[in-house]
């Protein structure tokens, strides 16, 4: 008697579907627990594609933005400086017109003159210790290893870099020390002077 083998077909379909079954129960599993319909190129290779394009673009859109509100901060760090550059400015010509009158003896003439050069030390201080990230925002190109200019990247970096994608922050054009107003030496001078010195602090707010 000769032996047959006998193909269990029905068995072998049952296996086919059970493992198709398997395989879309864990992929439905990895969809869910993801979120995601796109998890692997074999989902869908071109979804996937965009999907990471568009991605890529959104996290560099997130960091140009991050981006300009640190620009932001690093403004109005300089703008404060500045501002407490105008106040001294202000006090100093204050001194200086008062010493210039004779309504004043010279004891009280010597402490306004006192008060003046320490309020010209206080210059040099702020411009040294107005810093943001290392950077000294009001001691220019010298203070700053000769970099002029700050640059701020808002572009989302794809690729296409206009001008429009980053913005220069002179640093060199709002350089603030006794240097550029021309207070060297610490001497009281007349409230005309004084007063040259302040209209160049104006200019430079202006730049803002």
């Amino acid at each position: 008697m000769g032996l047959r083998i006998k193909t269990n077909v029905a068995s072998l379909n049952a296996q086919r579907r059970l493992g198709d079954t398997t395989k879309n129960l864990s992929e439905n599993m990895e969809k869910l627990s993801s979120g995601y319909r796109i998890n692997k190129s074999a989902d869908d290779a071109a979804g996937l594609a965009i999907s990471e394009t568009l991605t890529g673009k959104i996290r560099s859109m997130d960091q140009a933005k991050r981006n300009a509100n640190d620009g932001i901060s690093l403004i109005q760090v300089a703008e404060g400086g500045m501002n407490e550059v105008t106040n001294i400015l202000v006090r100093m010509r204050e001194l200086a017109t008062q010493a210039a009158s004779d309504t004043i003896g010279n004891t009280e003439r010597s402490y306004s003159n006192k008060e003046y050069n320490e309020m010209v030390k206080e210059i040099d201080r702020i411009s040294s210790t107005t810093e943001f990230n290392g950077v000294q925002l009001l001691g220019g190109a010298d203070a700053n290893n000769g970099t002029e200019s700050l640059t701020f990247h808002i572009g989302s970096g794809d690729g296409h870099m206009e001008n429009t994608d980053t913005i220069e922050f002179n640093i060199d054009q709002i350089k603030m020390n006794t240097e550029v107003l021309g207070l060297e030496g610490g001497a009281a001078i007349g409230p005309e002077e004084i007063g040259g010195d302040f209209d160049r602090q104006s200019a430079a707010d202006n730049y803002q």
